[in-house]
């Protein structure tokens, strides 16, 4: 199972084996923890074990809510496995990845 949690105000944890099936939680989750988050959030995905490339919606559905909201977000340590999905689908540079 996978979660997104606050760790202090502006740095989440995204852990755990993402599943197609936690995606709508998670993003939902998501949204709540940006409406709540100051201007500044970087997210750890070190614990990240992609199984899909749908985790990218994911991920892309973040980013794109926070700049809805005005907020920036950063994507860190992210896992090996997770940047060769995000080059093989064109959107390393876009997810900060690179």
């Amino acid at each position: 199972m996978s979660q997104i949690k606050e760790i202090k105000p502006g740095l989440w944890i995204l852990d755990g084996k993402l599943t197609l099936a936690d995606a709508n939680n998670l993003c939902k989750e998501g949204f709540l923890l940006l409406e709540k988050s100051p201007e500044g959030i970087e997210v750890d995905l070190s614990g990240v074990d992609v199984t899909g490339s749908w985790v990218l919606t994911l991920l892309l559905s973040l980013i794109k809510r926070a700049r809805a909201l005005q907020k920036k977000l950063v994507y860190l340590n992210a896992t090996s496995g997770l940047r060769r999905i995000a080059k093989a689908n064109g959107v390393l540079d876009i997810l900060g990845l690179d």
